[in-house]
């Protein structure tokens, strides 16, 4: 992402691929491209790309000398947060490097929140579920589209008045709803049909971040990795399916968790006095959205059959 135009190329920059379809005056018809939790690979395709592709040509033969609305070119060099950084990036940034240095700004001019967070909502966090191959052909719907009477079968044409080709097109308008109405604009059957939606406050963009590269740069940092044991461990330990279970891999040498007593093969079964429903993905959440560098937290943890409390203090 060195000598990128983050304010041209704007996508899920934690994300596994995007693709720009654009003419020469920087006019996007179609952004390809977006991310489900853990794999990246369920959310692109040979079919979907070609789909994108061949509607990018058809709209490039319409609006090849079309210029887009002007705007300001930025690097992340350019970024006082980059400059001011020894450990940043000389031959090589990656993508997430521009939501890191975009966000270590922020906070420098006290502009940071959490909630800026929840990036690029999908059109799943709307209820809407896509068929990757076709793009905007919708599969199933739920919630708040099924209510609003988005139907399988529909494709989504635009959404508050924007052309839509791509799941990615969908996501970078909802990127810029805080709140109010999502007007979907549906071809249905032949003839048009409309639905609309209304949001506020950011539960509705959540998803899972524990996968972000960029949030585990800028959050607490605990120092262990501690995935969830298996069914068999679980089993053999007595922790029933609800209850905690988080069996520690890795301990980073001269991390909190090592300054605890934190060793591989603990098996944390507490967390802040939480005994269940919390697997890994809710642990990094739980650390990442309610912690701060200096920050606790109180965990009772299995070592060789024995219960420990331990107390782990956040940098």
């Amino acid at each position: 992402m060195l000598d990128v135009d983050i304010n041209l190329f704007k996508f899920d920059w934690d994300q596994t691929w995007a693709g720009f379809f654009m003419n020469a005056q920087g006019h996007i018809y179609a952004r390809y491209g977006v991310r489900k939790e853990q794999n990246g690979e369920t959310t692109v395709s040979l079919a979907g790309l070609r789909d994108t592709m061949k509607k990018a040509l058809e709209l490039h033969k319409k609006e090849y000398g079309k210029s887009s609305k002007p705007w300001t070119p930025l690097t992340i060099q350019e970024l006082p947060s980059f400059k001011k950084d020894p450990q940043a990036p000389k031959g090589c940034a990656h993508c997430h490097h521009a939501w890191t240095y975009t966000r270590k700004n922020e906070m420098d001019l006290g502009k940071w929140n959490r909630d800026k967070l929840w990036v690029y909502p999908l059109a799943d966090n709307l209820g809407i579920a896509l068929d990757y191959d076709q793009n905007t052909l919708v599969t199933a719907s739920a919630g708040m589209a099924q209510k609003a009477g988005v139907q399988e079968g529909d494709r989504i044409k635009s959404v508050n008045g924007q052309r839509v080709l791509t799941p990615a097109d969908i996501s970078f308008i909802l990127q810029n709803v805080d709140k109010g109405d999502v007007k979907l604009e549906l071809e249905r059957d032949g003839a048009t049909a409309t639905a609309s939606m209304t949001v506020s406050g950011v539960d509705w963009r959540k998803r899972d971040l524990s996968w972000r590269e960029s949030v585990n740069v800028l959050s607490p940092q605990t120092g262990f990795w501690a995935p969830n044991a298996k069914p068999d461990e679980r089993a053999l330990l007595g922790i029933p399916a609800d209850g905690i279970a988080l069996k520690v891999k890795m301990v980073t040498p001269f991390s909190p968790a090592k300054a605890a007593g934190m060793v591989v093969d603990d098996v944390i079964i507490a967390v802040d006095g939480k005994t269940k429903d919390m697997d890994y993905n809710a642990f990094t959440q739980h650390v990442w959205m309610d912690k701060n560098p200096g920050s606790v937290l109180q965990l009772v943890v299995l070592r060789k059959g024995k219960k420990m409390p331990m107390t782990v203090t956040l940098k």
